[in-house]
């Protein structure tokens, strides 16, 4: 679905037909179908990840773009779950993230 333009993306959380219809679009393209209830669960999420993308493609000190994919209607954990992103990583004085610290092991084997 990244060929929505920003236009189309901005009129979507104006217009509750535009969204609607981007919604509908997405859910073809990416194969999803989900019962009543959690299809108004997943359309909220949807709509937050529309205002999210729209807010960064708007900031014109963003040095990236977003665009709707098949996470758009996920939760952030599910998105890591899904994804298999690993969190439990520390952070250094410059926000960049470290390896856990370990111990060295008390030996190695190096033959083959």
């Amino acid at each position: 679905t990244a060929g929505e333009s920003q236009v189309q993306l901005r009129s979507a959380l104006s217009n509750t037909d535009d969204f609607i219809r981007l919604y509908s679009q997405f859910r073809r393209t990416e194969h999803k179908s989900y019962p009543a209830a959690e299809a108004r669960f997943r359309a909220r999420t949807f709509r937050k990840t529309l205002k999210m993308i729209v807010k960064n493609n708007a900031d014109e000190t963003s040095t990236f773009r977003m665009g709707l994919n098949q996470f758009s209607d996920m939760t952030a954990e599910e998105m890591l779950s899904y994804t298999g992103a690993n969190f439990t990583l520390s952070w250094d004085n410059e926000g960049s993230p470290m390896a856990p610290a370990r111990g060295n092991p008390e030996s190695k084997a190096w033959r083959g």
